[in-house]
């Protein structure tokens, strides 16, 4: 054996290092929450955790408005909801992206358009999005993938073009910034995620950041039953059609102990993500990330694509010979989520296939294979994975020469043939 044999063919793993240890959620955490419970109550509404979050969360982007919800899916559905648009109404936005983002859309009755990404930012690609206006649409939904923003001065310009709004999904993309703002503050709305596997996490959760006071209204009515919870009201009634989706004090207390942590866990992970972009400079067959022209990442996880005709082998064999080394590295979501049975049956609520039936909604082929051909290429030709605490900068040089070796391996192979 050699020193290049690969460890799936019995070679030497070029991984040897181990992850540091770290503690996600700690002696802070516990404290706040301590707090939580001595307060006598867990209610959102009566408690001090939650508004303390979105105080300061709103303050970290200096954003008007920030509403808390029970997940970033919540988010996404109450935004979608305060603009109160008209069922059959379309939305445009990322075909790669979770099922999250367009579940609101579904329930609100609109009709999802998705775009096309750019094949090396994995972003929409905003000739794509113009392309899919029609006179139904009415807003955008830009999704900062991967903790990378889009480009938003190319949005804005869009949606101010054809009168749309803008909710930026930035369930990714935590500090992130584009022309030297943060995401979130862009769009008319935008929507944040507290989940398990973000860079910050109480479990599940989201928050929704406007600068739009009426929109801020709506949607502090639409988390809470239709609810006015400000004391203004004698009578407590519904004005419209609203959900519970509240974030309860407990889910506060702790994204409020790792809402200190953010920025240190965000330098972490730009340190390794940028150690191992560099490392990986020039290696044949792999086409790496390219930053938005004026944006910064916030390195939620690290995603290139293999050239499967020039080293001769599949993604998913590569990505075998890569974890074989040691390495993390596999495929993201399948397929774009417009190939979900959800859009190909139209199975919305009973057989009524709405928003689909509705007088005047044509899907034609909008959810057919090949309608974003740059997405479906990336999604079968794609390795990534996520950035971590544990990550140190010897194990990230020893992932870049895991991908270096089965790339090496692959070209000498296929020039051997």
């Amino acid at each position: 054996m050699t020193a290049d044999t690969l460890a799936l063919l019995g070679g030497l793993k070029a991984v040897t290092a181990s992850p540091r240890s770290f503690v996600r959620y700690g002696d802070a955490e516990l404290e706040q929450l301590k707090e939580a419970l001595a307060q006598g109550t867990l209610f959102y509404a009566h408690g001090k955790k939650v508004k303390e979050l979105c105080a300061r969360f709103a303050d970290m982007h200096g954003v008007a408005h920030c509403i808390p919800t029970s997940s970033c899916t919540a988010s996404l559905h109450v935004a979608v909801a305060a603009l109160d648009l008209e069922p059959g109404d379309e939305i445009i936005t990322a075909p790669i992206t979770d099922m999250g983002t367009v579940l609101g859309m579904l329930w609100c009755q609109l009709v999802p358009i998705f775009a096309d990404v750019d094949p090396d930012t994995h972003l929409l690609d905003p000739a794509s999005v113009e392309a899919r206006i029609t006179p139904r649409t009415k807003a955008i939904v830009p999704v900062h993938m991967a903790g990378t923003p889009c480009d938003m001065a190319a949005m804005r310009a869009i949606a101010d073009k054809h009168g749309l709004a803008i909710i930026e999904d930035c369930a990714q993309s935590y500090l992130a910034e584009f022309s030297g703002k943060k995401v979130g503050t862009f769009g008319e709305l935008s929507c944040f995620s507290i989940n398990e596997y973000k860079h910050i996490s109480c479990g599940d959760a989201g928050l929704i950041l406007t600068n739009d006071d009426h929109l801020a209204s709506r949607c502090r009515l639409l988390i809470d039953k239709g609810y006015d919870r400000s004391g203004l009201l004698r009578i407590r009634t519904t004005p419209f059609l609203a959900m519970n989706y509240r974030m309860t004090e407990l889910q506060g207390a702790v994204a409020l102990a790792q809402l200190d942590k953010l920025e240190s866990i965000v330098v972490h992970y730009r340190a390794m993500y940028d150690r191992f972009h560099a490392a990986m400079q020039g290696v044949e067959g792999l086409h790496l990330p390219v930053e938005t022209l004026r944006g910064r990442t916030s390195a939620w996880f690290y995603m290139m694509r293999i050239d499967e005709a020039k080293l001769g082998v599949t993604r998913d064999w590569f990505a075998e010979a890569v974890r074989a080394e040691g390495a993390p590295g596999g495929g993201y979501i399948p397929f774009p989520i417009y190939l979900n049975d959800i859009f190909a049956n139209q199975a919305t609520l009973g057989t009524s296939h709405l928003p689909y039936s509705l007088p005047g909604v044509e899907i034609g082929d909008r959810y057919a294979e090949g309608v974003c051909p740059n997405a479906e290429m990336l999604l079968k030709t794609c390795l990534n994975f996520s950035m971590s605490l544990g990550q140190t900068e010897e194990l990230v040089d020893q992932y870049a020469t895991a991908y270096k070796k089965v790339a090496a391996y692959c070209m000498k192979q296929k020039s051997c043939v």
